[in-house]
């Protein structure tokens, strides 16, 4: 059972084909992540549906309901297993863009490079038609 989430939030960018924004924050923790964009995280108490609602909302501000999240990967590596939870919202609507961890949308095809290794690879993934629910081993790096 997965010990923490990782909330991966796409909106739509109108007038244009390259897809979505993706929601970031801008990580002050723990350590490892200080100063690189990661999606909004955190430990799992009760369902990992709960745990995206709570962090989702946490860090960004903005409340995506339980049922909004489905989780479409688990990745594991070095002890730990990270449901990677996803949704997709109606519009790109305002996010905390102020306080310790800032939230920014950003563009699916234009990932910044202070983002998390795994990041850059987990976004184009979960675009991806073919992808279906599985779990992924990374190494302390972030790479599979």
């Amino acid at each position: 059972m997965a010990n923490s989430v990782v909330c991966i939030a796409f909106a739509p960018r109108p007038n244009t084909t390259r897809g979505p924004w993706v929601a970031l924050v801008e990580k002050n923790a723990p350590p490892w992540q200080a100063g690189s964009l990661n999606g909004p995280s955190g430990p799992v108490t009760g369902t990992v549906a709960d745990a995206a609602e709570e962090h989702f909302e946490d860090e960004t501000g903005v409340n995506v309901p339980a049922g909004s999240w489905v989780q479409m990967a688990t990745l594991t590596g070095g002890g730990i297993e990270v449901a990677v939870m996803v949704t997709t919202l109606l519009s790109a609507v305002p996010l905390a863009e102020t306080g310790p961890e800032p939230a920014s949308w950003y563009a699916n095809d234009n990932i910044p490079a202070a983002a998390v290794a795994y990041i850059k690879w987990l976004v184009p993934m979960l675009l991806d038609a073919r992808m279906t629910l599985g779990t992924i081993g990374y190494n302390n790096e972030g790479s599979p």
